[in-house]
């Protein structure tokens, strides 16, 4: 079994989605704003990587589903075990955060869109908020946000440092948070799931465009839910990672 324990880090308790933010977030019913799911699941790849090896950074393939919040200062422990089960808890050891890992050797996806799509102007999130509606997409260097988020995850493994490292999954998984709100005014909102495939690894110094489209949307437990469907493509337009993202994007009662 790999295990890693870290403090969590609310690194988002000033970005624009409030439900990271203490008094909002109480509102809602919490103790305090949520840590990031990018940032649980940030923790989560270190066990996955040193676990299953470089390659996963490769062709990794990991499922993973975030049941409650962990709050600032907690700690989290992150663990793979038999089955490629991947697990964050606290430190009573009450499961949080849960999914799978593991090697794939799935096709490349279909690329959501022929073209770039220029980022729209921001939207209150009802509107033409519809299966199949396209995203705005947009350029991204990834140095630009890899040293903070991984600074923020306290990530050890050697593979992440140098002028040659490989970039944080976290930050990759970061972009399919970012097209949606690039693309729409949203209240505060969580991140509930992802599927991510990853089909080549990307070095801290590359540019990737993200495309990406909104699968669909529902209704649970009086929470409004969209799945996106998002695509990171290097600067040979070919597919270098593809994420089903699940979010609450209107909160019951918001």
């Amino acid at each position: 079994m790999e295990e890693f324990r870290v403090l969590a880090h609310n690194s988002a308790s000033q970005s624009d989605n409030k439900i990271h933010d203490d008094a909002v977030a109480a509102r809602f019913g919490f103790r305090g704003g949520l840590v990031p799911g990018v940032v649980i699941y940030g923790y989560m790849t270190t066990p996955v990587v040193a676990g299953l090896g470089p390659e996963w950074l490769e062709r990794g393939a990991i499922d993973v589903r975030f049941q409650q919040p962990f709050y600032e200062g907690e700690v989290v422990v992150t663990r793979l075990e038999p089955g490629m089960t991947i697990t964050a808890a606290g430190e009573d050891g009450v499961v949080r955060a849960s999914g799978k890992a593991w090697l794939h050797n799935d096709p490349v996806p279909v690329i959501p869109v022929a073209a770039p799509v220029p980022a729209p102007r921001r939207q209150p999130v009802d509107a033409e908020f519809e299966a199949a509606t396209l995203l705005g997409s947009f350029r991204r260097r990834l140095d630009d946000v890899h040293q903070d988020l991984r600074t923020a995850i306290q990530d050890p493994l050697d593979c992440y440092q140098g002028q040659d490292a490989a970039t944080h999954p976290a930050v990759l998984l970061g972009l399919a948070n970012e097209i949606l709100t690039r693309s729409y005014e949203l209240g505060p909102w969580i991140h509930a799931s992802s599927e991510v495939r990853t089909f080549r690894k990307l070095r801290v110094w590359e540019q990737v465009e993200v495309r990406g489209l909104v699968e669909g949307r529902f209704e649970r437990k009086g929470h409004r839910m969209a799945t996106l469907f998002v695509v990171l493509l290097d600067s040979e337009d070919k597919v270098c990672q593809s994420v089903r993202h699940t979010a609450i994007y209107q909160l019951r009662g918001a």
